[in-house]
Formats: structure tokens, C-alpha cells, sequence
């Protein structure tokens, strides 16, 4: 069920055209109220600064986003989405900055979108990513093979994940 949740925020952030704040940062921050507890649902978004070029039926402009999200009720989750193809990937290569690439595994939407692939270790992706100015997502898109994303993750604000409640208020 988070993932469903997940999904369905993804797609309103490819969609829309402006969210969250206006700095100097690629990063994009959303709030909204999870109706379910009246609890906030935070997301930070970046897209990549690549795009791709897919062969029909995925052609024209494309590209990857990284997402972070807290959910009052599905917790943390990362998630790593094109606009248009289908991941196939069950691990994912990570470059932090000039360190050596590693693996992590992902989990599929529960809603069934093959767009998007979940991170599955969100504190240590999160934890080498806050060191970093600079992400490369290795994933396998069906009738295109590996594609790699390019994030300018530098500007990220932790604190922008972080509810009243994760500190002690209400």
C-alpha cells in the first residue's frame, strides 16, 4: 500500500509544473496532508540532468527523477522513476561522486507502475548521498538496456523530510 501511495506522488510531481520552493537548488519539496491522519506526507524531488532518447512507443523527452519520501503511516522510501518506459531492474548501480559504484536492491510499485523502482536501503542511500554533490543511477529499461540517470544532488535539505513529530512535537 505505501507504494501505491508513492507511485501515485511521483506522478503528480512529473506532472505538475512548479512545486515546492524556489532557491538555487534543483530540488523541488512538497507537503500535503495524508487524509488518513491528518499527518503530513513530505517529498524531495530532483530530476536528472540527462535526458534519454527511447525508441517508440517511449520516444521523445525523457527523463529520471529521485525521490525521497516520508510518510506518516509507509515511512521512508526512495525511489529512482523515468517519465515514460519500463524499468526492469531488480538491483541498481549507484556512483556517489568518484567513489567506487555500488548495488542496491529495488522493489516494485505496489500499484503495478513499471516506470518506477524503489530503493530498498534508504538510510544508507540517503546517508552516501548527503556526502555528495553528484548521484548516477544505473538501471535496465525494457527495449533499451542500461540507461544511466546523472543527479546534481548537491543543495539537499534533510530537514525538509523531517515533521514536528520526528523531534519531539506535535
Amino acid at each position: 500500500m505505501r507504494k501505491i501511495y508513492i507511485a501515485i506522488a511521483l506522478a503528480a510531481f512529473m506532472a505538475a509544473t512548479t512545486i515546492g520552493q524556489t532557491t538555487k537548488t534543483a530540488w523541488k519539496y512538497e507537503a500535503v496532508r495524508d487524509e488518513m491522519t491528518d499527518k503530513q506526507i513530505k517529498t524531495a524531488a530532483v530530476e536528472s540532468e540527462n535526458t534519454f532518447a527511447f525508441k517508440f512507443p517511449y520516444n521523445g523527452y525523457n527523463k529520471a527523477i529521485l525521490m525521497l519520501k516520508m510518510h506518516p503511516r509507509f515511512g521512508k522510501s526512495a525511489a529512482v522513476a523515468i517519465i515514460r518506459g519500463q524499468i526492469t531492474s531488480k538491483t541498481v548501480m549507484v556512483r556517489f561522486d568518484d567513489e567506487a559504484p555500488m548495488y542496491f536492491a529495488t522493489g516494485e510499485a505496489e500499484s503495478g507502475r513499471t516506470n518506477v523502482v524503489f530503493i530498498e536501503d534508504y538510510a544508507k542511500f540517503v546517508s552516501r548521498m548527503r556526502k555528495a554533490t553528484k548521484v548516477l543511477v544505473e538501471f535496465t529499461v525494457y527495449g533499451e538496456g542500461r540507461q544511466t540517470a546523472r543527479f546534481n544532488v548537491s543543495g539537499f535539505d534533510p530537514f525538509s523530510l523531517i515533521t514536528p513529530s520526528d523531534v519531539g512535537g506535535k
